[in-house]
């Protein structure tokens, strides 16, 4: 004797139910909530260690300006030089001071500022083209009529 049974619910026909797919969305909004104030905690440490480093060059040319100048490698009354020995501002340490020595010329200690990564960066970077002002007081207006604009794949 054979028993035919039907099932309501085949596995091939079965789809998931909507308490499923909530659990689902739960675990995986725990899972991201998890995740972010990791990222966020790695995005800080590389800061941090970005301006370390720049620090590190900044003392570092500061420290090689105030040798050249304990030295005599840099002159003592130049405009970026202080009483002291050390440069006024950070512009001199990249725009430089002149040399005391015989050769004369220019010493230079950064290549640029560092960026403090902790500023807000500008939220756009791109350069911007320089538009000169232009007056339309004498400029023509034109007018397109239907004998100057081309017909469209008919001749006439």
């Amino acid at each position: 004797m054979r028993k035919c049974v039907r099932r309501a619910w085949s596995s091939s026909n079965r789809g998931l139910t909507l308490i499923e797919l909530l659990v689902t969305l739960v675990i995986l909004s725990i899972l991201a909530a998890a995740a972010v104030p990791y990222a966020e905690l790695t995005v800080r440490r590389d800061k941090e260690m970005e301006l370390r480093r720049t620090l590190r060059q900044v003392r570092t040319a500061i420290d090689s300006f105030h040798d050249d100048w304990r030295n005599g490698a840099i002159s003592k009354t130049g405009d970026g030089v202080s009483d002291d020995g050390f440069p006024k501002t950070l512009t001199v340490l990249v725009e430089g001071v002149e040399a005391g020595d015989a050769k004369g010329g220019v010493r230079k200690y950064l290549r640029r500022i560092p960026r403090d990564p902790f500023a807000d960066a500008p939220k756009d970077t791109r350069p911007r083209p320089l538009v000169a002002a232009r007056s339309t007081k004498n400029v023509p207006k034109l007018s397109l009529t239907r004998d100057t604009v081309p017909s469209s794949g008919s001749s006439r």
